[in-house]
């Protein structure tokens, strides 16, 4: 499997040059084996996986956080619940409803900006290390990865969805 990077030509991999200066992805994995994101990882040289679900519980197999955090750790890379940084379940369930993702995510926006401390606390975990922001929806536009990749931009990461 050739992961790829939206924007770049088909088959390009995501070790390239095109992803040399990424210091932090974020990736949804839904429709992926745990062995498809391995190789997403380690063809971009991820070092930690940042896990930003509220409940790092999942029906797919070898995706809640135990199992995950095996699969990882088997080939070199760390893994970090960070919990807070998870969008409500309410909220979750909501937008799977039909409400707008719009509502979605400017709810997300008001959680962080109440919440601070857990933004710091990303950009210190991933400060230095190449890292990946884990969450099941594939779609960052429905995902509240996009925020934490807006927040990020903002504090000068150069972030890529995969």
């Amino acid at each position: 499997m050739s992961a790829e990077i939206r924007g770049l030509p088909p088959g390009e991999l995501l070790a390239s040059n095109a992803t040399a200066n990424v210091r932090v992805f974020t990736l949804g994995y839904q429709g992926r084996s745990v062995r498809e994101v391995l190789e997403i990882l380690q063809n971009c040289r991820v070092a930690q996986v940042v896990d930003v679900r509220e409940n790092a519980q999942s029906r797919k197999p070898g995706f809640s956080s135990s199992e995950l955090e095996t699969a990882l750790t088997s080939v070199g890379i760390a893994y970090v619940h960070l919990p807070q940084l998870g969008c409500e379940r309410e909220s979750r369930h909501a937008l799977w409803r039909g409400a707008p993702t719009a509502d979605f995510l400017d709810q997300y926006r008001r959680k962080i900006a109440e919440n601070r401390d857990s933004l710091a606390d990303l950009t210190r975990l991933v400060r230095g290390t190449r890292s990946i922001l884990l969450c099941l929806e594939r779609d960052p536009c429905r995902c509240h990865r996009v925020v934490l990749a807006e927040k990020l931009r903002a504090e000068g990461f150069l972030v890529q969805d995969l």
